[in-house]
Order: structure tokens, then sequence, then C-alpha cells
């Protein structure tokens, strides 16, 4: 599946968007043959989509919902931070393969029905010689054709999915704090585009609590939530020597567009030294992605009488939500404050555990 442009947007975008890191460049080109997934019909190939980007709602929702936080308390009115973070999640060796033997898929099959079925994802392992080829046979008044092969594409080997973030707090009366990160839409050119939102708030709750005030500690409670767009162009020419069923149609609106959606909210206790900041606690999380491979494309398939090679086009071919696996979580974090700069680490235990890093400065 020819999907190169859409994972470099996926992942590298997020990157370069906000100059923190670059990814290894094997992820520019994972899938081959689009062409041959579509001639498999919308299910299967919405089924081997999902199933080959698996990792992402998780990863990069576990990523998101992390490093709101440098301290449990609010920062005082009109105090404010400026922050760039990092996260890695860590992908569980679960998500780094999936078996397609266990897929219900319609029209796809191995070419081997001996060879193992096991297949990474995209954060999986390479595993050269070792993927299943998926075939598509069509039986068509009596004769059966094969359509085409299909590779199901490698692992780029990194089993961690970074989500990188700029974000600025800024503290409000009744010990209350509220962060934001945006990064308006940004244009790709022939890549295509992205776009963040995300908006937090954290409030203490000592006020509340009797003898809170006494208290060694800070209680607060905070909530976030997180949206990403990208898009990604892609570049499908129809199969060179054969004929098409509409000579007229165009295939230069094919994209592929991503939607990451997530909400935390985590009960924080922790201490506030002079130049030093701990602070721990527990929080739900959930995450989703929303995504489709949209416009025309051409499909090479067995049509007509008798039976011939012939390019169909076929729009908007895959479309699905896969929602991320994380759900409850721990957190314990901390942050050295040296005049106004500010070191921040924070790690969460969940099903996709993240470390979250970060430097900033503010009053």
């Amino acid at each position: 599946m020819q999907m190169n442009k859409s994972l470099l947007t996926l992942f590298t975008t997020l990157v370069l968007s906000v100059s923190v890191m670059l990814l290894p460049n094997k992820l520019l080109a994972q899938f081959t043959n689009i062409d041959r997934l579509i001639a498999a019909g919308q299910e299967d190939a919405q089924i081997l989509t999902q199933e080959y980007l698996k990792p992402l709602p998780s990863g990069i929702g576990a990523g998101l919902n992390a490093g709101w936080n440098s301290s449990a308390g609010a920062r005082h009115p009109l105090g404010f931070s400026i922050q760039v973070r990092g996260s890695f999640a860590a992908v569980p060796t679960s998500a780094q393969t999936f078996d397609v033997d266990e897929l219900s898929l319609q029209r796809l099959e191995k070419q081997n029905p001996n060879n193992d079925g096991i297949t990474p994802t995209i954060s999986g392992k390479e595993m050269s010689g070792q993927r299943p080829t998926m075939v598509i046979r069509e039986t068509i008044q009596g004769n059966t054709y094969e359509i085409g092969d299909l590779e199901l594409p490698p692992g780029t080997g990194f089993h961690y999915v970074p989500s990188p973030m700029i974000q600025a707090s800024v503290g409000l009366p009744f010990h209350s704090e509220i962060t934001g990160r945006i990064v308006p839409k940004i244009d790709l050119g022939d890549y295509g585009s992205f776009k963040m939102f995300g908006i937090g708030a954290k409030h203490e709750v000592n006020q509340y609590l009797p003898g809170g005030k006494v208290l060694p500690v800070t209680i607060s409670l905070m909530a976030g939530f997180n949206k990403i767009n990208i898009t990604g162009n892609l570049d499908v020419p129809p199969e060179q020597g054969i004929p098409r069923q509409d000579p007229n149609a165009s295939y230069d609106n094919q994209q592929v567009e991503a939607e990451f959606n997530s909400f935390t909210i985590n009960a924080l206790v922790g201490k506030d030294l002079p130049i030093v900041s701990v602070y721990g606690g527990v929080g739900l999380e959930t995450s989703s992605m929303d995504l489709g491979v949209n416009g025309n494309y051409p499909v090479t398939v067995y049509e007509g009488t008798p039976p011939e090679r012939q390019v169909k086009t076929i729009t908007d071919p895959v479309s699905f939500t896969s929602d991320g696996s994380n759900n409850v979580h721990a957190i314990v974090g901390g942050s050295l404050s040296l005049a106004i700069f500010e070191i921040m680490v924070e790690a969460t235990l969940g099903n996709y555990s993240v470390v979250n890093a970060g430097i900033g400065f503010g009053i």
C-alpha cells in the first residue's frame, strides 16, 4: 500500500512542526501496492490498515495525555510558564505484531496457507523474509483469476510512539491554572498539513477539605483534552498499458486524513519546595484515531465478457475509527526550577507507559 507520504505525515509532521526530534527514515516507505489492497475490497483494506496502525491511537493518545503538569499545585495568579515537552509511549509486545489468520478477511488470503500468519505492526520488527504474502483470487464465470499479490509491510523496529508538544500555562485566581497547546495549521506543501489544539485545567482542592490548608502536601484535580488533525497527500497512478473504464477519471485528489483525540482526568498530590517540586497521582484517560483514505484510486480488476484486466476507479476506500487501549494510569513526576528556567520529568504507568520530559521558562 503506497502510503509513504501518509506515514510521513502521521509521524514526522508532528516532529517537524515543533522542531523537537526526527524519526527514522524507514517510517517514510512502509506500504506498497495500495491499488491491490483496495482491490481486495473496502472491508479487507480497512481491517489490514487498522491492524497495521494499531499502536497509533494508544501511543499518540498516551503521549498527549502526559506532560500537563510540573507540580501538583497551581501557579500563582498571572504566573506563567512556556514549555517544550516530548513524550515517548512504549508499545507493548502484544501490539507489535498481529496474526492475519485471526482476521475476518473476505477476499485476501495467504499465498501459502502453510506459512505463519504473524506480521508486524508499524511499531514491530522488520521481519524480513517472514512476513506473509497475501493474494486476491477472483472466480468469474467458472474461471479463477489472480488479481495480484500483496506483501504485508515491514515494521519500523521503533517500539515507541513520540508526541512532542509546545504548551503555555497561566495561573488563575482561586488556586487554579489553565494550560493551552496550540499549533495553527501548518501547510507542508506536497506532504499535507498539520494542526493541533489542546486545553487543560487544574484546581487545588485543599481549600475544600477539613484542615486542608495546613496539610503538608497539595491536592488537586486536573483534566486535559487534545485534538490533532493531519492530512497527507498520496500519488497512486493507474497501471500502465491497462484500459480504463473511465478514461476521464482524475486521481489528483488522493489524500489521507487522520484525527487524534485524547482526554485525561487526574487526581494529584505533591509537595513544592524552593527549587524542587514532586508529585504523583492516578487518573483515567481515553484516546481515539479517525482515519480516512479519501479520493479516487485506480484499481486493476478483471471484469467484462470475457473477463479482462481493466482499471476501475474506487472512491474513498478506507474509513475507520480506532479507540486506544489506555484507561487507568498512575503518574509520578517532578520539576527543577533554576531562576526562571524549569526542567520537567514525568512517567505515566499504564498499558502504554510514557516518559515525558521538557524544558521551559516562567515565573
